[in-house]
């Protein structure tokens, strides 16, 4: 018998907050982490994304707070000239490795 006001009860959801990674999401984050060193096109944007580029490499970005002690996300951007728009590329590099390159 269970005291007054307690009853069993299933946890709710809980709804992340904030935006979410669009550009490196959580699914292209495991791919990355599981093949280190390897460049991959990670997205293509209409725009330059220097802000999104700076919280991921700076381990800003929720999603990869948490991995900052293991290594880096480097990301690069190019610019297709037959579509005109904005590829953007990562890799992820371990932190025994940075010193290498």
């Amino acid at each position: 018998m269970l005291p007054e006001g307690m009853r069993k009860a299933d946890l709710p959801t809980v709804k992340r907050g904030g935006k979410q990674a669009r550009i490196l999401s959580d699914d292209k984050v495991k791919v990355l982490l599981n093949n280190p060193e390897v460049w991959y096109e990670i997205a293509t944007v209409p725009n330059w994304v220097s802000g999104v580029v700076a919280n991921i490499q700076n381990g800003t970005q929720s999603n990869i707070r948490h991995l900052s002690n293991k290594g880096v996300f480097q990301v690069r951007q190019r610019k297709n000239k037959d579509t005109s728009q904005i590829t953007v590329y990562c890799r992820f590099v371990r932190k025994d490795n940075i010193n290498d390159e």
